[in-house]
């Protein structure tokens, strides 16, 4: 009897779909479509998933005019004869130490080169222009001071139980064990890198929440850029389908339409998209700065914990000169000083050592990443300015700057930030309320909805596309939905258990009577 069901949904359905895209093991051989709003690397591992099962329609809709990826960009019309390495001013770094991390496995798969971020060079610059260089065992030295000193303030605040900024911890905890004991190396220096970790320079980070292990293991590169791994994604393999995109589609409505059992998604060129289901895979700061309509409005759960979690700010800012005059073989130079200072410009990725390109690619931290998107003449010379302070001022000035880029993440419109991250006073409760749909129709993915112990991060991204693909295709609404009957069902079956229990042995008193 299967075998005939599924030869005649073959025969119907041949005209619209091909034999691989039937599923015989749906209980509904109707083909449904799903909108994916969003082409980051969430979006698209939600479009890549939904595409595995064959009897759906998909597509993915992107605001931007000329591109997809999000905050994956690999900017090669910025500069010629560069490989992606040179100018990923996106995300660029693939975390080893995450466990099943599926990102470096499709690198592997898709057989993109990759290389390790190598090793640290640590300048500190004092204030009166002495210089203190740290490398090899001393740099890893100095780091381990810091992450044990960092792990210490963590295990008393939680056992303390209150919740307070990560920044406020750590540097109480560097007070008092510079008080009290002699230290390997001096207090300013510590207090110098501590103040430059990212979970310090961003507003309010959670010290109950965060998990110091979760930032360990970010050392892959993907060498052609992040951009071709997001690509292979996009277009499949083997006898797969590629994704389905349509860019310049700036969704501002998305609307349950009960009656008709659909949702439509309007978008600002006036056009209107009907589906069975969507899956909204929008950046963080969209959602906060409210720019997407929900009819109905959202769960009070659900918009609470957009507001409430953490939206920080980062700036990518690639720098290629005439000719490499740094340390070639040094992965990443930080540096330490007044100018340099609470993530302003403090790392820089060396990618001459990965492409043989003469580039430095820099990063800018917390709100003043917002500030110096806007003011690129004066961000171009401080950049000059902490790298005369890293190598030498009469170096620097004695080679040309020919390439110049930054990123714009926290003033583009379309991505308004860059991380998100538990602030204090969250809880883990926030990020549950975030992963659940709005059944059956809306399905949520982005990295904030699977972080809660740190910064967010690109493989977490690609996880949740597959989680809201997977909650969709597994019918959790249905499953929710009859799990609920069956609970409200349960107590009036104990109920009647109950009674015909005392009326059974109401009888058996009077038989013995």
């Amino acid at each position: 009897m299967n075998l005939y069901r599924c030869f005649l949904v073959i025969f119907l359905t041949f005209t619209s779909c091909t034999l691989l895209e039937v599923n015989c093991k749906s209980d509904s051989y109707k083909r449904k479509d799903v909108v994916v709003v969003g082409g980051g690397i969430a979006g698209m591992a939600a479009a890549r998933r939904l595409l595995k099962e064959g009897n759906l329609a998909v597509k993915v809709l992107e605001a931007q005019k000329t591109r997809y990826g999000g905050r994956i960009w690999t900017y090669r019309e910025g500069a010629r004869g560069v490989r992606g390495v040179d100018v990923d001013i996106g995300a660029s770094f693939l975390n080893t130490k995450a466990k099943n991390n599926s990102l470096i496995k499709m690198a592997e798969e898709f057989e993109l080169d990759t290389a390790s971020s190598g090793n640290l060079q640590i300048h500190f610059v004092e204030k009166n222009g002495e210089k203190k260089v740290y490398f090899g065992d001393n740099a890893t030295d100095l780091y381990t001071e810091v992450f044990k000193l960092v792990i210490k303030a963590l295990d008393s605040v939680k056992k303390e139980g209150v919740d307070r900024p990560v920044i406020d911890v750590m540097l109480e905890a560097l007070d008092f064990t510079y008080e009290t004991d002699e230290q390997k190396y001096d207090k300013n220096i510590v207090k110098a890198v501590i103040t430059s970790l990212p979970v310090a320079v961003l507003h309010n980070f959670s010290s109950l929440l965060y998990r110091i292990e979760n930032d360990f293991g970010w050392d892959k590169i993907v060498l052609d850029g992040m951009g071709a791994l997001l690509d292979r994604i996009v277009a499949g393999s083997g006898t797969e389908l590629p994704v389905k995109i349509e860019l310049n589609k700036v969704v501002r409505n998305i609307k349950i339409d009960s009656d008709r059992k659909k949702v439509l998604i309007r978008t600002v060129d006036r056009k209107q998209i009907v589906a069975d289901a969507v899956i909204v895979a929008l950046p963080i700061g969209v959602l906060q700065n409210k720019n997407v309509i929900f009819e109905p409005d959202l769960p009070a759960k659900k918009k609470k914990a957009l507001q409430d979690i953490g939206l920080g700010y980062n700036t990518k800012v690639v720098v290629g000169f005439d000719k490499a005059f740094w340390p070639k073989d040094v992965g990443t130079f930080n540096v330490f000083s007044e100018l340099a200072s609470y993530g302003f410009l403090q790392t820089w990725t060396n990618a001459y050592r990965l492409s043989g390109n003469p580039f430095l690619i820099g990063n800018i931290f917390s709100s003043e990443a917002k500030l110096w998107e806007s003011k690129p003449k004066k961000l171009k010379e401080l950049v000059i300015e902490v790298l005369s302070e890293l190598f030498g001022a009469e170096l620097v000035k004695a080679h040309e700057i020919k390439t110049f880029i930054h990123s714009n993440w926290s003033t583009d419109e379309f991505i308004l930030g860059s991380v998100s991250y538990p602030k204090t006073g969250n809880t883990p409760e926030m990020w549950t309320a975030l992963q659940e749909p709005i059944c059956p129709y809306i399905y949520f993915a982005g990295a904030y909805t699977e972080t809660v112990s740190h910064v967010d991060s690109l493989h977490g991204a690609y996880n949740s596309g597959v989680r809201a693909a997977e909650q969709y295709i597994n019918r959790v609404c249905k499953k929710s939905k009859e799990s609920k009957k069956k609970q409200k069902k349960q107590p009036k079956e104990d109920a009647k258990k109950v009674k015909k229990m005392k009326s059974s042995k109401g009888q058996k008193t009077k038989e013995e009577l």
